[in-house]
Order: structure tokens, then C-alpha cells, then sequence
């Protein structure tokens, strides 16, 4: 059994500028009514998020306490619903704590989050000048907590492949070893012999899926992840790829399903949040876009991404964050001094500074 081509494919576009804020699930007026006609300490700002969970825990969302602290005014709280999103309005700017109990499924959770106003101003103590409101988004991702089941879950997945032929896993390392040779149309032929002889072995269908998505053959890679996917669910590599197959493809829902997933199987790996970075930028979602590239840039060791301080770059320029784009930019055209959009960059940085001069 091997993977049939299904169609051709379409690229993703890398330099999209125009963002929005992101709009969240629409809820009642009841619950509109609970969660903010007595909540706040009597600002204008907002800060609202989204709780992510792996998908097959995602009933354990409704129930969950979610706490936000202030130094100055004390704590508020609500209660989450089944929708994963929340949001506390009225509020002052200053330093805030989000902290999300996760009950007995899952690790509490805290991220902190400044509201800044420097356009706020007292006159004589009497009179005071407010900025426009500013809605800061934060997105929470809830692990689970130690379990039997949990720790059991590798060792079930490794000894899933036990039963695997001799011959079938001589020629899924005979593929793995010709790729690293450059030759990907060999490899392709040992990874489809591989699942010819075991069609159940999910690796030859993850490395056949990243050979046809390295080719811009799209619905082939997506067709064979989703194989993988379905013969082991908690491979970090193939829902990556997966999610970077579809987000190619213009399937924005499809991709953050993965890239998720991807991020809580391996929670200290960049390229999911690089990834999601990229896709809310697709989504036009200014704030969350920014949140991931700035996690993605947190997680980040050895390896750097000349584009993720290229995104930020553009992100903080069109938030009017003058001196955090230049950093960024000046930093992308460090790493990539020979890139194609250098000068338009540079003067771009000029620009910016000569604002704040």
C-alpha cells in the first residue's frame, strides 16, 4: 500500500502585512452578562484568551477557574465554558497575573500580562486624559497532570511497532539513509516498499509525506500524514509536518489542529509556534501571531529563524513598537545579510529610527 497522488498544490504566501484583532467565539447574552457587568477595576483595556488542550481532553476545558491578580485590586475570577475562551473587561492598565487552575486533569497554568497606557495622563489630580482602549490576548496551553495512563502511552507506542517485518524496517533505514544522500526518489521507492510489506508502519508514511510536501505535492503528503497520523497519533513529527501541509494548502482550521497538537507532544520545540505564528498572520490575528513568534523566539537554543525576528519585526512595526521592530530587523538582517528584501528593510529600520530621534 502506498500513497496516491490526489492533486496538484498551492503555496503558502510568506508576506502578508495587513493583521486584525482576533474575534472569539460569540457568546449568549446571559453569559455575556456574567462575565462582565461586575468584573473590571474601572478601566477600558481588556484582556481576553483562548485555553488549548491536546484534542482528546478537550472536554475537561468547562469547570476550570480562571484567575486574574493585581498588585492594586485584587483578584477576579470566572469559570471557563466548554469554548475554551475568555475574557475580563474594565480594566487599568498595570501588571496582571492569568492563572488558570487546572483542577484535577491538568498543571495550573499562570502567564503574566502588561497593559501599558502611556497615552494615560493626570491633570492637577482632576483630570484625566485616556489613550484608546487596548485589548491584550494571551493564548494558555494546559498540560495534563502525571498520570499511570499518560506515563504508559510511550511505552505502548514503542511497542506497537515490535511486530514490524525485518524486511520492512531494512527498508524504511535503507530510505532514511538515502535521503540524508540527497536522493529522494530512491528513498520515496524504499519508504513505499516499507509499507508495502507492513502497511500499518506510520514512519514510512510520515517520511513519504515529507518527501511529496518538500516537492509542493500537497493532497500526496496530506493523504499520506493523515495515514501516519491515524496508525500513531502521538508523533511530534508527524502532525508537524502535517500541520505545515495544510497550512500550505489553505487549511488554516486543519493546520492549528496540528501544529497544537505538535506543541503539546513536544513542548519545548520552536517550529509549532513558528508555525502558528505564520498562521494567524494567514488569519490576520495580529495579537496571537505575536504571541507565537515571541514564544517561539523564547523557546529557541542553538538554532535561529532568520524570518521569526522578520515577522515579529513587522508585527511590532505595525503596533508602532519602533524600538522592539528595529531590535528584531537589525537582528533578521544579522542572520540573513544576503536576503532578498535587505534594502528595503534597511531603509525600514532608518525610517523607524528616525521616528524616535
Amino acid at each position: 500500500m502506498s500513497c496516491v497522488r490526489l492533486g496538484g498544490s498551492r503555496e503558502l504566501s510568506f508576506w502578508i502585512t495587513v493583521f486584525a484583532l482576533l474575534t472569539f467565539s460569540n457568546f449568549s447574552a446571559s453569559e455575556l452578562a456574567a462575565q462582565t457587568d461586575d468584573l473590571g477595576n474601572g478601566g477600558g483595556h481588556t484582556i481576553q484568551g483562548r485555553l488549548y488542550v491536546s484534542s482528546g481532553r478537550r472536554s475537561g476545558i468547562s469547570g476550570l477557574k480562571i484567575r486574574l491578580s493585581n498588585s492594586s485590586s485584587g483578584d477576579i475570577s470566572i469559570i471557563s465554558d466548554d469554548t475554551g475562551t475568555f475574557t475580563f473587561r474594565g480594566l487599568n492598565a498595570g501588571s496582571y497575573v492569568v492563572t488558570v487552575e487546572g483542577g484535577d486533569i491538568f498543571e495550573n497554568v499562570t502567564e503574566n500580562v502588561f497593559i501599558d497606557d502611556p497615552g494615560s495622563s493626570s491633570i492637577r489630580t482632576t483630570i484625566r486624559i485616556r489613550s484608546a482602549p487596548r485589548i491584550m490576548t494571551v493564548q494558555i496551553y494546559l498540560r495534563p497532570k502525571a498520570s499511570a495512563e499518560n506515563n504508559q502511552q510511550l511505552s505502548v507506542i514503542n511497542a506497537k511497532w515490535a511486530s514490524v517485518p525485518k524486511e520492512a524496517l531494512d527498508n524504511y533505514d535503507r530510505g532514511l539513509a538515502i535521503m540524508q544522500q540527497g536522493n529522494d526518489r530512491e528513498a520515496e521507492a524504499a519508504f513505499k516498499r516499507s509499507i508495502e510489506l507492513f502497511p500499518g508502519f506510520a514512519p514510512s508514511h510520515t517520511e513519504l509525506g515529507k518527501i511529496y510536501l518538500k516537492r509542493g505535492l500537497l493532497s500526496d503528503s496530506i493523504a499520506c500524514l493523515k495515514l501516519a497520523v491515524g496508525y500513531d497519533a502521538n508523533d511530534f513529527e508527524t502532525r508537524l509536518n502535517l500541520g505545515v501541509a495544510f497550512l500550505n494548502n489553505r487549511d488554516l482550521d486543519g493546520s492549528e489542529k496540528q501544529l497544537v497538537e505538535a506543541a503539546f507532544l513536544k513542548p519545548h520545540a520552536v517550529t509549532p509556534h513558528y508555525y502558528l505564528g505564520i498562521l494567524f498572520i494567514e488569519r490576520k490575528n495580529y495579537d496571537i501571531a505575536q504571541k507565537a513568534f515571541e514564544k517561539a523566539k523564547e523557546l529557541k537554543r542553538d538554532k535561529d529563524y532568520p524570518l521569526l525576528h522578520r515577522y515579529l519585526g513587522g508585527i511590532y512595526e505595525a503596533k508602532h513598537l519602533g524600538k522592539q521592530a528595529v531590535e528584531e530587523l537589525e537582528t533578521y538582517l544579522r542572520l540573513k545579510p544576503d536576503a532578498k528584501d535587505a534594502d528595503r528593510i534597511r531603509k525600514i529600520i532608518a525610517d523607524l529610527k528616525n521616528k524616535q530621534s
